[in-house]
């Protein structure tokens, strides 16, 4: 995404809105873009879905959210919007279906596994957290950064 104009412009909107209008970028359009693109893709995955199993309940997909923001913030991409890969998405769902089959595997209750999925949101934005706040401290400390 970083690599072609609208992955920037949309990074540049998540990141911060109003810097990215006054940087030239439409934002209501970026936003009405992204959203289309999130439904076309929702409705591809549920056709597959359907041809896979031939039928679709209801509460399908419930909980399935909380697995996704899971993975993307295990990932590395940051919590606030603005960075993130996907790589370190794919690495995130490849940590969260591992440890899910490992706890299967031992016998331990499916309600623990939720409470690590939580541990690991927990761990991954208390981390980009200090990461942000190191790298805050080294611009003032080296003069790239003004106080407030």
């Amino acid at each position: 995404m970083s690599n072609t104009l609208f992955g920037r412009w949309i990074y540049a909107v998540g990141s911060n809105a109003k810097a990215a209008a006054l940087a030239g970028i439409d934002v209501p359009r970026v936003t009405f873009w992204v959203f289309a693109l999130n439904g076309f893709l929702v409705g591809l995955g549920t056709m597959i879905h359907v041809t896979r199993f031939s039928q679709v309940q209801t509460q399908e997909g419930l909980g399935l959210e909380f697995l996704a923001i899971t993975a993307v913030v295990v990932g590395g991409t940051n919590i606030f919007g603005g960075s993130g890969t996907v790589l370190g998405t794919y690495l995130g769902v490849l940590l969260i279906v591992v440890t899910s089959s490992a706890l299967t595997f031992l016998g331990i209750p499916a309600t623990w596994d939720q409470a690590i999925r939580g541990a690991f949101i927990l761990f991954a934005v208390s981390m980009d957290i200090l990461r942000m706040h190191v790298q805050g401290r080294r611009r003032f400390v080296t003069g790239l950064r003004t106080p407030e």
